[in-house]
């Protein structure tokens, strides 16, 4: 198989279900290629509340997603997502220098400029679309190991625009290669970011 060919079904397995950013109209997760929760009927994952005129729309995880996704979170080490990993139907390897380099760049305070991130860029592969996501996921997790929607569903974005600039890399390159030769050749940080990601937005489900 030319490295040309890789179909979007195999890009959709990179993805991640996807939070909607519009609050008022969250009403399912949906992937880059907008396909709705694979195996499972649609929920709200955010709402919003205090809409009043002028003030700021506090954003929240539905009913009982935000303890799900807080929980999981406790529990995110370097060596729980290092190694073997299942997410989605996906199986992958994740590298343990990888995973620590991401859940320094999520345990970093808001808007901070850890040097973690820039390692983070790196082990992305460099590049717009790595530093996006990279720093996207800067303060995703808070002290109290709290994750907030709107940065979770920043990062998702940011993580799903970076596998579509994969790909159109991919799709550039003259080598031949199979989908599993593909998936293995990323980079150790979208790995790190997919396990880590994915695991949240498993608990939201």
């Amino acid at each position: 198989m030319n490295i040309k060919n890789i179909s979007l079904a195999t890009i959709s397995t990179l993805t991640l279900m996807l939070l909607a950013s519009n609050a008022a109209h969250a009403q399912r997760f949906v992937d880059i290629i907008g396909n709705p929760p694979y195996g499972s009927d649609p929920i709200n994952g955010v709402v919003g509340s205090g809409a009043t005129p002028g003030r700021t729309t506090k954003i929240t995880f539905a009913e009982g997603v935000q303890s799900r996704i807080n929980a999981v979170s406790a529990n995110l080490t370097a060596a729980s997502v290092s190694g073997t990993q299942t997410v989605g139907a996906n199986s992958i390897e994740v590298d343990p220098s990888a995973a620590a380099t991401a859940l320094a760049v999520i345990n970093a305070p808001l808007n901070s400029n850890p040097p973690e991130r820039d390692a983070l860029v790196v082990a992305l592969g460099g590049g717009i679309p790595a530093q996006q996501l990279a720093q996207s996921m800067v303060g995703l997790r808070s002290g109290d190991g709290s994750i907030d929607p709107v940065i979770l569903t920043g990062a998702v974005s940011a993580y799903n625009n970076y596998i579509t600039s994969l790909a159109r890399a991919a799709a550039t390159q003259s080598s031949t290669v199979g989908i599993d030769g593909y998936l293995r050749s990323l980079p150790p940080g979208q790995k790190a970011a997919q396990a880590i990601l994915g695991r949240l937005l498993a608990a939201a489900r």
